[in-house]
């Protein structure tokens, strides 16, 4: 479990994938909480991984086939920036929100928009994205393992806010028209949406979560 707030941003050094998995090598920004152990999970662009062996600040991961075909980190090459942060561990502030690092898909750069001090950053679902549904405006969203309010929905196309804080201290202040992006939608608007979908008796694929649908549901 992660909280979506980044403590840290690391460089790829080495990626292999195919079909069926492969391997990632990241070379860490010193990310806090003591000393590494084999087996544990860190969030790299949102994505949970099993740390399997270090050396020096290189973190090596294996990724499975899965994590290949519903995610954006088989397209990273050596050098691309990525977002780090380290298991939820007892007892730690929750400051953004509950992120399992189970990545629902992916989303491209359409626009980036300046607002002030802050830049809309506009997003469309890749290919046919059920879990778009689950977005909902106000609620959370985790863009490359960045908790972020959603600002906006429209069917496949969705909108968050950057502050200067996040697009210095993680990669979304990088990002350009064209890139793609893992997304995790609120664990919480799944579960309610479970719930509906239970409640009525059959799968609901679209139209999202509404008030409605929810009192009907009992939350």
């Amino acid at each position: 479990m992660f909280t979506g707030l980044v403590q840290g941003v690391g460089r790829v050094e080495r990626v292999r994938a195919g079909a069926e998995g492969g391997t990632l090598e990241v070379r860490c920004a010193g990310l806090p909480g003591g000393a590494w152990e084999v087996g544990e999970s860190i969030a790299v662009n949102g994505v949970c991984l099993t740390l399997t062996g270090w050396r020096g600040e290189v973190l090596a991961f294996d990724v499975l086939g899965e994590t290949v075909a519903r995610t954006a980190l088989a397209g990273k090459r050596p050098g691309a920036r990525v977002n780090l942060e380290r298991a939820l561990r007892s007892g730690s502030a929750v400051g953004g929100h509950f992120v399992s690092g189970h990545v629902d898909g992916t989303a491209t750069v359409r626009r980036l928009e300046a607002a002030g001090r802050d830049v809309i950053l506009h997003l469309r679902a890749d290919g046919e994205a059920g879990w778009a549904a689950n977005l909902l405006e106000k609620g959370s969203v985790a863009v490359d393992g960045v908790s972020l309010t959603l600002t906006g929905t429209a069917r496949d196309d969705f909108c968050v806010n950057l502050i200067p804080h996040t697009r210095e201290a993680t990669t979304l202040g990088t990002l350009r028209l064209g890139d793609r992006v893992n997304i995790e939608t609120d664990m919480l608007a799944k579960a309610a949406r479970a719930a509906v979908s239970g409640a009525s008796g059959k799968k609901r694929e679209g139209g999202g979560v509404t008030m409605e649908m929810l009192r009907r549901a009992g939350f």
